[in-house]
């Protein structure tokens, strides 16, 4: 992308090269560090408090780095993998939902732990939403390390720990630690804890950093998931933290990119067995080794497990008494089975007690319900019956794609397509990327009040509302003009 050459560059600038959002003035935080007494081991000569300019009208996540880093890089590098449940490469079937996470591991224990990260992510195969963000509340311990780096623990860009999207790139994913010991009396954010050993291997191990999803092209090929820009600080060996805790600048190590190949997997789908595993077989292969072949799955990579052995071969309706245990669904008759007290379903017979249950919990299976059923003789449902997207109208076999701009509605993939008239600037217009207009699109509509894109915030002064409303007395927030604001 134009204007990330290096990895300090200010992301203000390339903001506002791009006309987006004022990013969180952090001037008043940092200038706050000039009076602390330099790290032990740091010379008092030639130590200079972390300052940032305030001159400037705001700082990035890669300027906090820059501040707060008192000494160069060290030999600590750290090395972060892009991954899809465990692997660095996966194959998928167009259209497909592909979860990954960063994991990331310092190179020694010369350190603390990691204090701050931000990295960029950029994917060949389209658009990028955020990434997930932390959630929950700072503990002791490591089983949630990165809610230490997410506002208001911690201290992010303005659009969160999950990143902000510039053309279809994640930019600066991340958050910082409260090194700087900060409170709510000094400023609204960071005021968590620090916790150490992030990242660090004889601390909390290898960090999983952020978390996130993206769509498989419809196209088929070989796309990559990938890291760059990636700036860390770790917190110096033997800091306690007493007025602040000294931080360094981290080296960059080995970065593991992710590699999705989308075909059409020649026939492979998840295969199902009567142990309830699970492998990866052609629908002749699945049916000749006694499996339940599930056209529309691959194993590990959908959440949808195998069902329970006594559903497996099971016969009869779910909707119907028979005098057999189980019924011909075998994942209704899963969840019937894993009720309290249904055992006897599966065990002995399926009576009238089991159909009202299946009745309450399960849906008749049908084509265009997004289930799908082979009992029914189903190869694809992907819960639309228009033919369009991944699977044609009576669900016998794949669909005929979507193509936004052509005017007809793929509602799989479409919330809206006007052709020729989708546009990025005008008010109440289908987006170019068959979105619906909406608030946070940086498009005014006939029902907002504003709108700024990503600049939208509910605590920067003047700025246009998080809901497209305008700045204003009672938004809880002291914009110019006003002597206070309590949200009244």
């Amino acid at each position: 992308m134009t204007g990330r050459v290096c990895k300090r560059i200010s992301f203000f600038a390339v903001l506002s090269s791009r006309r987006l959002a004022v990013l969180y003035p952090l001037a008043g935080i940092v200038a706050g560090l000039t009076s602390v007494p330099p790290a032990r081991g740091v010379d008092a000569a030639v130590f200079t408090a972390p300052v940032i300019s305030t001159t400037e009208e705001s700082a990035s996540l890669s300027d906090w780095a820059d501040a707060l880093a008192i000494a160069a890089a060290s030999t600590t590098v750290l090395n972060v993998s892009v991954q899809s449940n465990g692997l660095s490469a996966v194959v998928v079937a167009p259209g497909w939902t592909v979860d990954y996470e960063i994991v990331g591991l310092l190179s020694d224990d010369a350190n603390q732990g990691l204090a701050l990260i931000g990295f960029d992510l950029v994917f060949d195969g389209g658009d990028l939403d955020p990434a997930d963000h932390p959630i929950g509340e700072p503990t002791p311990g490591c089983d949630n390390p990165m809610i230490n780096f997410e506002k208001p623990w911690g201290i992010t860009n303005p659009s969160g720990f999950g990143g902000t999207v510039i053309n279809g790139d994640l930019i600066q994913i991340g958050g910082a630690q409260n090194t700087i010991n900060n409170t709510v009396d000094n400023a609204p954010f960071p005021i968590g804890p620090v916790l150490l050993g992030v990242a660090q291997p004889a601390g909390c191990g290898p960090a999983v950093l952020v978390t996130g999803s993206l769509t498989a092209p419809m196209s088929l090929g070989i796309y990559t998931l990938t890291l760059t820009n990636l700036f860390a600080n770790d917190i110096l060996l033997g800091e306690t933290g007493e007025v602040f805790w000294a931080t360094e600048a981290t080296g960059v190590g080995t970065i593991t990119n992710l590699m999705i190949t989308v075909e059409t997997l020649q026939g492979q789908r998840a295969c199902c067995f009567s142990d309830e595993t699970c492998d990866d077989l052609t629908e002749v292969d699945c049916l000749s080794k006694g499996g339940l072949f599930q056209a529309d799955d691959l194993c590990g990579q959908s959440g949808q497990s195998c069902p329970l052995y006594g559903c497996f071969a099971a016969t009869g309706s779910c909707f119907e008494v028979h005098g057999s245990p189980g019924c011909d669904d075998p994942y209704c008759c899963t969840d019937i089975c894993l009720l309290p007290f249904q055992d006897f379903c599966c065990d002995v017979e399926w009576d009238l007690e089991c159909v009202a249950a299946a009745e309450f919990v399960c849906e008749a299976a049908e084509c265009g319900d997004g289930t799908l059923n082979t009992t029914t003789g189903e190869e694809c449902d992907d819960g639309f019956t228009d033919g369009c997207g991944t699977c044609n109208a009576d669900c016998t076999g794949p669909g005929a794609g979507y193509t936004c701009g052509d005017g007809q509605v793929c509602p799989e993939f479409e919330e809206c397509d006007d052709g020729s008239n989708n546009s990025d600037t005008e008010p109440d217009a289908c987006r170019t990327d068959c979105t619906a207009a909406k608030c946070g699109d940086g498009v005014r509509d006939s029902d907002e009040e504003c709108d700024d894109g990503v600049g939208n915030s509910d605590t920067e002064q003047g700025a246009c509302r998080t809901n497209c409303t305008a700045a204003g007395c009672g938004d809880g927030v002291v914009d110019s003009g006003e002597e206070c604001d309590d949200g009244n």
